[in-house]
């Protein structure tokens, strides 16, 4: 165990040569390019823009940063503000602006001193608000900076350059798509570095004979073995008939896996006597299809008919299940055999106000709930790594000119299981046999779907074998470090 008990689930191997990469070519986004950094999630993107790439273009006279990101939850308070202390650490000053309205960053701008970082952090809809009325340029003029650095998280959103382009980056026809954040970050180029971070990029963005020459990749996609560490081992998903009826079939058997495996992995940890960092709650996500007029379908409809028809389960289970589609969160109690949704009164009283709220009670290991079900929320920006399973109830029907179906949501959303649960370091220490650890590595880390038999979740998974590592894969590895 000497050898596992050295490893360190964060260490710097990746990010040092991606920044490597970085370092050069990054003056090569002088020539009016968009630079692209990919990597997978949990490598520690949203780390390096701020906390690495920041110092780089300081030593560059970059003094004024924009930080965008597509929705308000990828601009995490909790997150930036650790980046942010991080830097001052390093003994930078930093002003720290927050959604903050013209005038504020103006004033800011103007009682500046020479050496000081101020950091802007805003969403999509408020950078195109801004462009439209050339607030960055005037910025940059008003106040004489030769250039600014913007960082763009979830890069791929929002990144096709033409509408002719728009179904072979998203698999979607073009429904007046326009391309007004693309058009906006253009237009500053000439000022500005500006790097994109995505974990899901897009042809357009990847392949130099499609569509707009403004990309450049500033990084290749780290090397499977190089994330082991960094990232979750993807078990093999299980593949069911999506058109044998209703959705109660796959539902229940979902709800019995992930309870097998939360039995199986407490058994294990109270074999070991294992402390409380040591163990996990498991939970798990699921999506649902959406609702199109009187279509029936495995969506909001179904799933709220079905939990409400008096069903019976296991006796052993006992959870609440949670639904949340930003314009109404419902909650569902499974205990003593029978499911029932809780009221208003109780929902509050339980502290089931808000998505916020949702998610932490999902981390917290004390809490009943131990599913979330949504339609498209949760797709990005959200961090429970105990989300070790997940089960689609629909097949996107995204195709490429070619019809060859386009995965991108569906990698998207394979991204919120590929954080590691818990660290090897905390892991490594109560363990002195190697094979007991890999065994319990293996079970609290690795992540499984459970998804419809079709050619777009089959491509999907070929993507991610192609890209991340499988149990088989860690597993052989971490035998490696035996002594």
């Amino acid at each position: 165990m000497n050898n596992i008990k050295k490893l360190k689930t964060y260490d710097d191997e990746v990010l040092e040569n991606i920044m490597s990469q970085f370092d050069k070519n990054v003056d090569k986004l002088l020539n009016g390019h968009i630079g692209l950094i990919q990597a997978p999630t949990g490598v520690g993107k949203t780390h390096s823009s701020i906390q690495l790439i920041i110092p780089r273009l300081y030593e560059k006279g970059v003094r004024l940063f924009f930080y965008i990101a597509p929705q308000k939850v990828l601009l995490s308070r909790t997150a930036l503000i650790g980046h942010i202390k991080e830097l001052r650490k390093l003994g930078y000053s930093v002003s720290d602006l927050y959604e903050s309205k013209y005038g504020e960053v103006c004033a800011t701008v103007s009682q500046r001193d020479g050496e000081e970082i101020i950091l802007v952090s805003m969403t999509d809809s408020s950078f195109n608000n801004w462009s439209k009325n050339d607030r960055i340029k005037s910025l940059i003029n008003k106040y004489d900076l030769k250039r600014i650095g913007v960082l763009l998280d979830e890069a791929h959103i929002g990144s096709t350059s033409d509408a002719l382009y728009y179904q072979i980056n998203t698999g979607n026809t073009d429904s007046g798509y326009n391309a007004v954040k693309f058009n906006n970050v253009v237009d500053i180029l000439n000022d500005s570095y500006v790097i994109g971070l995505t974990g899901t990029p897009v042809v357009e963005q990847t392949d130099s004979k499609v569509g707009t020459d403004k990309y450049l990749l500033i990084n290749s996609w780290p090397e499977k073995y190089d994330l082991w560490k960094r990232t979750s081992p993807y078990q093999d998903p299980i593949f069911y008939d999506w058109n044998r009826g209703s959705m109660e079939n796959p539902l229940m058997e979902f709800f019995e896996m992930v309870s097998s495996q939360q039995i199986k992995t407490d058994t294990t940890a109270d074999k070991f006597n294992l402390p409380d960092e040591c163990r996990t709650k498991f939970t798990g996500l699921i999506r649902l299809e959406t609702t199109y007029l009187d279509k029936e379908k495995d969506d909001k409809k179904q799933l709220i008919s079905l939990l409400n028809s008096d069903l019976t389960i296991p006796v052993h289970w006992d959870w609440d299940l949670g639904f949340d589609d930003s314009k109404e969160i419902r909650i569902w109690r499974f205990q003593n055999g029978s499911v029932v949704e809780l009221t208003d009164k109780e929902k509050e009283i339980d502290g089931y106000i808000d998505s916020d709220m949702l998610i932490n009670h999902l981390r917290d290991k004390n809490s009943r709930l131990k599913f979330i079900t949504c339609v498209d929320k949760y797709k990005f920006g959200v961090d429970v790594r105990n989300w070790n399973y997940g089960l689609a109830l629909r097949v996107p029907g995204t195709k490429n000119p070619d019809g060859k179906p386009v995965v991108i949501g569906g990698e998207q959303w394979n991204g919120r299981f590929t954080r590691p649960t818990i660290s090897i370091e905390t892991l490594s220490k109560y363990f002195d046999n190697v094979q007991e650890f890999i065994k319990y590595y293996i079970l609290v880390n690795s992540y499984q779907l459970m998804i419809p038999e079709s050619d777009y979740w089959r491509t999907m998974m070929e993507s991610v074998s192609q890209r991340l590592n499988s149990v088989d894969e860690v597993t052989g590895i971490l035998n490696k470090y035996e002594d």
